[in-house]
């Protein structure tokens, strides 16, 4: 059985991506914790901060992207799209991820709190900063506000806020949970960063690609120390089952969706074309390279399944929720039943693990 590809985090050749290291970030993505204390990973430290009021205004900017009315357009033609298919061939399971993924956008549409967590990363010989860690939970939105004081700058203190002011120019691994999932690729997409998506959801999947493709977010190209890795996913094999199920009828209604944008925009063009040359004015063309590059960095993502014996406590959960928590999530990872392989991407069509 072939091993996941072995990576290393922020240019640190013995700073290793594995199982170790995947079990803290997922641990990090615990949604409703208090400030952790710094706690160590091999050589290295982790030490939470907060977010910047600045960075935290960012962050606001991409989620309103993920939910603008173009999306919710898109979200609801292709859910649409996915209905007829279900009608057609008489696929209740369609049809309900149809409804599921209404309804975990109309959820994306009512966050008021956005959760998320950053953290330092140094070393422990040097006490030098190697990068950040910014971790998107399973569940994105805080309802109620619970602990937002603590893990901002009005709450936090004064020494971390400091360190949070000179954070965001480091690098930076973006960290996704199931919903989460979708806030960690933009950032990652928009500030030429690398991202780790545990259990990402369908819906978060389809909202960043036509973000991206309809140039809602500029891509930034990466440093050439990041460029090793973009975006690695990691799906429980109990999670991959259920999402696999209809993630090949959901991409086909997506493409004909997005087909039918692109022969729309494609005709609104020429038309303005015939209408600039009928003037005599002069007609630009519209660069083709940054699509291809963002396209490529899409492409440049890996997944891998996470299968084993998996404690009873989690099984009854995910049969309740449809996803693991973080800590079960991150024992799950470091458990000596656990396997972890190179699986297939599931959102190109024809493929197969």
């Amino acid at each position: 059985m072939p091993a996941p590809v072995a990576h290393s985090a922020f240019g640190a050749d013995d700073f290793k991506v594995d199982s170790r290291f995947l079990s803290h970030m997922a641990f990090l993505c615990s949604p409703d914790k208090p400030v952790e204390t710094s706690t160590v990973v091999g050589k290295y430290a982790v030490s939470e901060i907060c977010v910047s009021q600045a960075e935290m205004a960012d962050m606001k900017m991409y989620l309103d992207t993920l939910r603008s009315p173009g999306q919710e357009h898109y979200v609801s033609k292709v859910a649409a799209e996915m209905r007829k298919a279900a009608a057609k061939s008489c696929n209740r399971a369609l049809a309900e991820a149809a409804d599921a993924l209404q309804e975990e956008f109309s959820h994306l549409k009512s966050v008021f709190f956005l959760r998320l967590r950053s953290f330092l990363v140094l070393s422990v010989e040097t006490h030098k900063v190697l990068g950040r860690v910014v971790t998107f939970p399973g569940q994105i939105s805080d309802d109620y506000g619970n602990n937002l004081e603590e893990h901002s700058e009005n709450g936090i203190s004064p020494g971390r806020v400091a360190c949070a002011h000179f954070a965001e120019s480091l690098p930076t691994v973006y960290i996704g949970h199931s919903q989460g999932s979708a806030m960690a690729q933009l950032c990652a997409c928009a500030s030429g960063r690398q991202a780790i998506i545990f259990d990402g959801a369908t819906l978060s999947e389809l909202l960043v690609h036509n973000a991206v493709q309809q140039k809602c977010v500029r891509w930034e190209p990466m440093e050439d120390e990041e460029k090793e890795w973009h975006i690695i996913h990691y799906r429980t094999g109990a999670f991959a089952t259920r999402q696999d199920a209809t993630v090949k009828a959901t991409v086909a209604a997506a493409r004909k969706i997005e087909a039918e944008e692109r022969a729309f925009q494609a005709a609104a063009a020429a038309e303005k074309e015939a209408e600039a040359k009928a003037k005599g004015e002069a007609v630009k063309k519209s660069a083709e390279a940054d699509g291809k590059e963002v396209e490529m960095w899409f492409k440049k993502c890996e997944w891998n399944l996470i299968g084993g014996i998996i404690p009873q406590v989690a099984q009854n959960r995910f049969a309740r929720t449809g996803r693991y928590n973080a800590k079960a999530l991150s024992d799950m990872i470091v458990d000596s039943t656990v396997v972890m392989q190179p699986a297939h991407n599931p959102y190109v069509c024809g493929q197969s693990s």
